[in-house]
This record gives structure tokens, sequence and C-alpha cells, in this order.
């Protein structure tokens, strides 16, 4: 219940159960490491999203993050009273759209009429930053070094990679299968629950979706099949 301020510097990635080469414990993002792993031998290893953590612990994102940050008396007492919920989620989403929307316009007209918005910073040769921002699912992060004038080296990571992790280094779940756990399924047949709850975060499938080009000599011919997770 108490707040701090943001350091990006306890921000870190791990990769015991995703579906990327290994590396011991966590990285941060200025050190991290994205190489994906097309063989499904790797043991353990169940997810394509990364697992954020901060300061060694999983961190939900997104309208229901931001509410209670901001202190709404409504959101904050029912997640006092009763917790965290599908239906707490989505009421949260609505508030912030309806939050938004009156003060939108203004924000557009500043953009056209007053100051320029981008400013182009010339040629950087060396060097490395970051940006985060709040975008509409929750919290992004970029994170990029140039050398010789070139990006030698570029790690995201997006609101769904926060809130979808898998479990991390010491086997601690991501935010979802918190979220999952002992949810009462009324037909294993059909579970419709586990959906009502995963897309109560407003998962984006593309954060964890990467297609792989597999080739190999078949006969006289080499072939390439491309395969999409």
């Amino acid at each position: 219940g108490k707040l701090t301020p943001l350091d990006q510097d306890k921000i870190s990635e791990h990769v015991a159960y995703s579906r990327f080469r290994d590396y011991e414990g966590g990285r941060h993002p200025f050190h991290g490491e994205t190489a994906p792993l097309e063989s499904k031998s790797e043991y353990g290893k169940y997810s394509w999203c990364k697992a954020p953590r901060y300061n060694k612990l999983p961190a939900e994102t997104g309208p229901l993050a931001e509410m209670l940050i901001a202190g709404h008396p409504l959101i904050s007492d029912i997640y006092n009273k009763k917790g965290p919920s599908v239906m707490l989620r989505q009421l949260a989403r609505l508030i912030r759209s309806a939050n938004l929307l009156p003060v939108a316009g203004d924000w557009l007209d500043s953009i056209a009429i007053r100051q320029p918005f981008y400013r182009n910073p010339g040629e950087v040769k060396e060097g490395e930053g970051y940006g985060m921002i709040q975008a509409p699912r929750g919290a992004l992060g970029h994170w990029v070094r140039i050398e010789n004038a070139k990006i030698s080296h570029y790690q995201i990571i997006t609101p769904t990679s926060w809130n979808a992790s898998p479990r991390d280094s010491n086997d601690c779940p991501g935010p979802w299968e918190m979220a999952l756990e002992e949810t009462p399924i009324m037909n294993t047949e059909d579970p419709v629950e586990i959906g009502h709850v995963v897309r109560s975060f407003d998962a984006c499938l593309v954060c964890s979706v990467h297609s792989l080009v597999r080739s190999h000599a078949s006969g006289r011919k080499t072939e390439q099949h491309t395969f999409t997770f």
C-alpha cells in the first residue's frame, strides 16, 4: 500500500521458463538477450513471453494498477474489501476511458498549436537511453544502445509481458498465473472462466507470437517451413 518512485534499474527479465536461450537469473534490459529456441525439447519452457520483474517481484500493470496508484476512491474501496477480480479490472478500464475522453481533445490541440512534440537530436554516435510510458494496456518500456551511429542493442518490455509472464528463476509465477490459481471451473470441458480471467488483463497476442523459418534438405532440394507460435 505504499508508493515509491519508479526506479528502472530495478527491472529485470528472466527466461528460466521462457522459450529463449538460458542465462542465469534475471537481466536488466540494457544487458538483456533475446535468442528464441526452435526446439520444443527444452524441458519446462512453456511461454514465448519473458518474465519481467520489478525489484525481484512480479508486477501487474494496466488500468487497475493505474486506478489504485491514483487512489481512485471506488476502485480502491472495492479492492480493499474484495481484492482483485475480473469485474474490477473491467470496471477500472471503463473508468479510465471516461476520465481520458474529456482531456484527450486538449492534449491533441496542444500538440497541434504549441511547441512541437518532437525535436531531431541530430546524429548520435555513441550512447544508450530508455523511454517509459503508459500505453493503453499498461507500462511500456524501450531500452536502446547505439555504437558507431548504429543501434547495437534494443529491448522492449510490453504491458502483456508484465502480465503474461511465466515463472521466473525463483519459480515465482506472473500475474496471469496468480490470478488463475484457485479459480473455480464449472465445466472442465469448457473452462470459460479461464478465458474471462486472462482477457480481463487485455492481452496483446502479438507480444508473444514469433515466426521462425526452418530449412532442411529433402532429396536434391532445400525446403523451408515457417512456424508461428
